[in-house]
């Protein structure tokens, strides 16, 4: 009963437009009491970067090929976005087929995330020094 009304009260926040673009778990420190232990919270997080990673490899059939540090980007895109395929980012992939390391830093810029994790994609990208 106690999940099930904190679940209530975090449906209640959803539907009442309490949700920005940027939030975070520690937003609802004090309007919620669910809680999960470290372990679960890894295991989701294990089971949400496969079925992203899964995602990936349908969707961007050479993905395996990119340089590692692309894959993470990408993958930490999808993981962050939901979304990283061509449709959502022809500019990137644009950049990417023609193997152009300076534009792909450029697009993988995101909005909804903080500068810190864009510098962070930003220098993954121009840390590729092989492209085979």
């Amino acid at each position: 009963k106690e999940k099930q009304k904190g679940f209530n009260k975090y449906e209640t926040l959803k539907t009442t437009g309490f949700f920005g673009k940027n939030f975070g778990a520690e937003l609802f420190k004090n309007k919620s009491n669910l809680r999960i232990s470290q372990e679960e919270t890894e295991h989701l997080m294990v089971q949400h970067l496969k079925k992203d990673l899964a995602m990936l490899e349908k969707y961007v059939p050479e993905f395996r090929n990119f340089p590692f540090e692309l894959q993470e980007v990408l993958l930490d895109i999808r993981y962050n976005t939901g979304n990283a395929g061509r449709n959502k980012w022809p500019k990137l992939y644009k950049a990417i087929d023609q193997q152009n390391i300076q534009d792909m830093a450029q697009q993988v810029h995101r909005k909804d995330v903080g500068e810190e994790r864009n510098q962070w994609a930003k220098e993954k990208i121009l840390s590729i020094k092989n492209w085979n």
